[in-house]
């Protein structure tokens, strides 16, 4: 099971540097000046020409300088720095700078691990989205500090969200083409029904015969969905859930990290 979801975040991770090479590179070669300042300009206002409550995301290194023209030039009425331990002293340094110059609220997420970033990064923009969903209109996300991995893995996931992302380099700020992924067309109706069941049951359940009661489906359905067959994979070889044998031959059936965050509600662009 570890491997295959090693296998399954691999293929993700490549599809998502795929995607970096063909265009975060050529992205930043296009139109400069006035053309980049409206584009920037545009992100904070919406289309009745009224401005919306913007939540920015910002990945941070040891160079700080991408952070800062983020808060220049896109909208930031509260800002979230995402960084690995290691670079926690720096993220907070720079929280202080921001907040007290700028004003902004400011908050900083540093227990991302960098042999488990992609999970760490999921976990954490759940729990931002779940806080700060109701006082936002919109998520933005800047990939502009950081290494390529802890990039990469906030890019994926802002896609898999459904909010923008953008890159700065020095004082200007292009927004980078969303990447679709595959995971909604992998994932039938009745998997995701399964998946709302553990979530509303706190995660995980004790047995298929409980998870039957949730779902109103009998349990070879259930196993089939979770294990999987020859013809088509479940929601263990998707990453989506765990299954472990325990007591009696019973199976416990645990949501993940990335089954959970394929619950969260799109965030509407």
């Amino acid at each position: 099971m570890e491997r295959t979801t090693r296998l399954l975040d691999r293929q993700i991770l490549l599809i998502a540097i795929n995607w970096f090479r063909n265009y975060a590179g050529d992205v930043l070669k296009r139109g400069t000046g006035t053309t980049r300042q409206r584009e920037n300009a545009q992100l904070a206002e919406d289309g009745e020409g009224g401005f919306r409550r913007t939540l920015q995301i910002a990945t941070v290194g040891d160079d700080s300088e991408g952070v800062l023209a983020g808060v220049r030039n896109a909208p930031a009425n509260k800002l979230v720095l995402i960084c690995y331990e290691r670079d926690k002293e720096v993220a907070r340094r720079l929280a202080l700078n921001i907040g007290e110059t700028l004003k902004t609220e400011v908050e900083v997420h540093d227990s991302i691990r960098p042999e488990h970033s992609y999970k760490d990064i999921m976990q954490a923009f759940s729990e931002i989205v779940e806080k700060n969903r109701e006082n936002f209109d919109d998520f933005l996300l800047n990939v502009s500090g950081g290494d390529k991995m802890i990039c990469i893995a906030a890019a994926v996931t802002s896609f898999i969200l459904g909010f923008k992302a953008f890159f700065c380099k020095r004082d200007e700020c292009v927004m980078l083409p969303p990447m679709k992924l595959s995971y909604t067309e992998l994932v039938s109706e009745v998997k995701m029904n399964i998946l709302r069941a553990l979530d509303k049951a706190g995660g995980e359940v004790d047995s298929l015969d409980e998870l039957s009661k949730l779902t109103n489906y009998g349990n070879p359905l259930l196993s089939y969905h979770i294990h999987g067959a020859e013809d088509a994979g479940g929601l263990i070889d998707l990453g989506l859930a765990r299954a472990t044998r325990h007591a009696r031959g019973k199976t416990k059936v645990t949501l993940t990290t990335l089954g959970k965050m394929l619950l969260v509600e799109k965030i509407e662009a």
